[in-house]
């Protein structure tokens, strides 16, 4: 019964916090709206609202951030994750999170890589070097979303971590870094 109370508790703040976000995020996505509908276009798109948090952001505005929460967290928008992973200091498990949020529904080249880095100085070897790979070969699948100079970190990063996994990790994990540790 005890697990039953802490279950419902944690269920019941997670809701409040839901809620207080969407009482917070509200009236700036309507300022947002109403800033983009004195734009030239008629119609308002995630790109515009993206480009409002920019603005926002340029000018030090804190709604920019809650802006591309919104953008990131209710509309996917892949850029605002990518912003928000460099928003948040390297420690914060955030910043992880929207970095892997981008890379993986992006592609977001820059992004891969960030998840690949933070994740070998956090030891997860096996993970880091999943990413570190996905950075390093982006071209073979999405020539488009390619940048040479993250291209070319990426892969001294893959190779220097493939070298730094140690001697303890157990059978199972040492597949799963076979399986990543070549490009």
């Amino acid at each position: 019964m005890k697990g039953l109370s802490l279950l419902l508790l944690l269920f019941v703040s997670s809701c409040s916090l839901a809620y207080a976000f969407a009482q917070q995020a509200a009236p700036i996505i309507v300022k947002a709206a109403e800033f983009a509908e004195k734009q030239p276009n008629d119609s308002i798109d995630t790109l515009e609202l993206f480009e409002v948090a920019q603005k926002w952001q340029q000018v030090n505005n804190p709604d920019a951030w809650t802006l591309y929460h919104y953008l990131a967290d209710d509309l996917n928008h892949v850029p605002s994750m990518a912003r928000l992973g460099f928003h948040y200091p390297e420690t914060d498990d955030r910043a992880l999170l929207y970095f892997q949020r981008a890379g993986d529904e992006g592609p977001h080249h820059a992004s891969l890589y960030n998840a690949g880095r933070i994740l070998a100085q956090r030891q997860d070897w096996v993970q880091a070097l999943f990413y570190l790979k996905a950075a390093a070969t982006l071209a073979k699948s999405y020539p488009d979303y390619e940048q040479e100079s993250i291209t070319k970190i990426a892969t001294e990063a893959h190779e220097t971590v493939s070298q730094q996994v140690p001697d303890d990790v157990t059978f199972i994990e040492m597949a799963d870094v076979f399986m990543f540790g070549s490009l």
